[in-house]
């Protein structure tokens, strides 16, 4: 979904740069997104930093906060300009900046799906082993509903494939499980 968001998130006929933006110029020209399509751009930032392609803000005025993300290709970055709302960004995402993504991830990880895997082969030596599993994220209320479809491979056989779901309460910056 983010990627979507990204590839759809290219300025009008004009080029608009990161720094005209940072200086609060060519603003018209950049493109709106809604705050569940911002949410999910956001919930995709990574930490550590090594490459420059997380999303940050860039500029604010009454009306908007604008924020810029690189997508990268073989051979160039390409900046991706939005802006959301500021009353809607305040009404459904107003702690965005203490969000991370990349710890709510490992928190559904190491509170969920570590231990069921972990549960699902306590004496079966895997010599070769695999976990895939994706995640999904939703804006609901004052929390992030997150959930994961995880399957399990043990020697090439399959010894789990479950959906799992979690809450993190933005009030508290907590996760709570179903």
């Amino acid at each position: 979904m983010a990627l979507n968001v990204l590839i759809s998130c290219q300025s009008s006929k004009s080029t608009v740069s990161t720094n005209q933006v940072r200086k609060g110029e060519q603003l018209q020209h950049v493109t709106e997104l809604t705050v569940d399509q911002f949410f999910q751009v956001w919930m995709a930032n990574h930490y550590p930093v090594k490459l420059d392609i997380n999303c940050k803000e860039l500029y604010k005025d009454d009306a908007y906060t604008y924020f810029g993300k690189n997508h990268i290709t073989i051979i160039s970055t390409k900046p991706r300009l939005f802006k959301v709302h500021n009353d809607s960004l305040a009404l459904r995402f107003r702690k965005y900046q203490q969000v991370d993504g990349q710890l709510i991830r490992i928190e559904f990880w190491r509170k969920v799906l570590a231990p069921v895997v972990a549960a699902e082969s306590p004496n079966t030596p895997c010599r070769n082993s695999s976990t895939s599993s994706g995640f999904k994220y939703q804006l609901h209320g004052d929390s992030i509903i997150i959930s994961s479809d995880l399957k399990y491979k043990c020697n090439g056989k399959t010894l789990l494939q479950k959906s799992f779901k979690g809450y993190y309460d933005l009030g508290t910056m907590t996760m709570t499980l179903e």
